[in-house]
């Protein structure tokens, strides 16, 4: 049967801060399920474990010392962004508009998906979990006059 190669040896040099999901399960996906392997599967698991207790509250909850505001100011017929760094995830809370009118869309870089349009004044506080990372993200387009936007948030991982 074949055997799996040692985790730590397929992640040598990754600092676990710089350790990613995907590299976790690029690593562990060419091996077997099998009793053979039940060593080497407790690297992964190991590290899994590592990764979430280093990054994450306990049970998923924001991370106290690092809920925040951000304002900007996003000019007439400009586009602005909040975007999470790295494999940061961030709950919204609420999201307010002074000036003019706020398009608020999620975006991946290439294509986006309209949340909602945002008058002034006007205040969003999402119905369900709303969670932006570095690569799906809230972008920000002013239609109408200057706006700022003030965002709400927490951090639920690093």
């Amino acid at each position: 049967m074949a055997q799996s190669p040692d985790i730590y040896n397929l992640l040598t040099g990754v600092k676990v801060d710089d350790a990613t999901i995907t590299e976790l399960d690029s690593a562990t996906k060419e091996s077997f399920i099998n009793k053979d392997n039940a060593e080497f599967w407790r690297g992964p698991i190991f590290i899994s474990k590592v990764l979430e207790a280093g990054r994450t509250y306990p049970h998923g909850l924001p991370i106290p010392e690092l809920s925040a505001v951000n304002s900007q100011v996003v000019s007439n017929g400009a586009s602005g962004s909040l975007q999470p760094t790295g494999t940061e995830v961030w709950l919204i809370e609420s999201i307010s508009n002074t000036g003019g009118t706020i398009l608020m869309q999620l975006a991946d870089g290439s294509a986006v998906s309209t949340i909602k349009s945002l008058a002034a004044g006007a205040d969003y506080q999402p119905t369900a979990p709303l969670y932006i990372t570095n690569s799906l993200y809230l972008a920000l387009t002013a239609s109408s006059d200057d706006c700022t936007v003030t965002v709400a948030y927490h951090k639920v991982s690093l």
